[in-house]
């Protein structure tokens, strides 16, 4: 690996766990990192390597997070959801009733 590739892939994984980063395409990843369209090969090859060695995840089909942020989202989303369940009128099915809106 070049040192150029070791440095796009350090400032990829500094952007991927930095604060407030959101799952990216390529593309979008491209653009946010300031890549030339000839370093796009270069890229999605660095981005394939992340891949095979369990760095990052493809959420979505096309969007790439760090794997801990997967991971975190995941065990957030499944405690968040614990214990409730809502149907798809609204309805809670947590043995407790929604709260109606009061008579005037």
């Amino acid at each position: 690996m070049s040192r150029v590739e070791k440095q796009t892939r350090q400032v990829l994984l500094e952007l991927m766990g930095g604060p407030g980063y959101r799952p990216a395409t390529t593309l979008d990843l491209v653009r946010l990192l300031r890549l030339d369209r000839s370093r796009r090969h270069e890229f999605k090859r660095i981005l394939k390597t992340l891949l095979n060695e369990d760095v990052i995840v493809k959420l979505g089909g096309n969007r790439y997070a760090l794997r801990e942020w997967a991971i975190a989202r995941e065990a957030t989303r499944q405690a968040g959801s614990a214990g409730r369940h809502v149907d798809r009128h609204g309805g809670r099915h947590d043995g407790r009733q929604a709260a109606r809106p009061q008579a005037r």
